[in-house]
């Protein structure tokens, strides 16, 4: 009888674990993450990026975040001022 105890209380814990973590991810503000973002792509590659629209998390197999569009500058000896434009 012991076990079936200690069997539910785990199985409660697990659900409000679960729970916990989809009210986290579903309450929290990605778009804050837009300066971080910038900062990381500015120091491995020397390049600004600008993220217009809201970040959005995809959960699935592969999580990952999602913007509406992303324009990343030019190198300076470039003839265009952004090396690319995604949408």
């Amino acid at each position: 009888m012991r076990w079936k105890l200690i069997l539910g209380i785990t199985i409660l814990a697990g659900i409000i674990v679960v729970l916990t973590a989809i009210v986290i991810l579903a309450t929290y503000d990605f778009n804050r993450l837009k300066p971080r973002i910038a900062e990381a792509v500015k120091a491995h590659s020397g390049l600004e990026i600008h993220l217009d629209g809201d970040l959005k998390l995809n959960v699935g197999l592969t999580p990952r975040l999602t913007v509406q569009s992303a324009t990343l500058q030019n190198a300076s000896w470039g003839s265009r001022p952004d090396f690319v434009r995604i949408k």
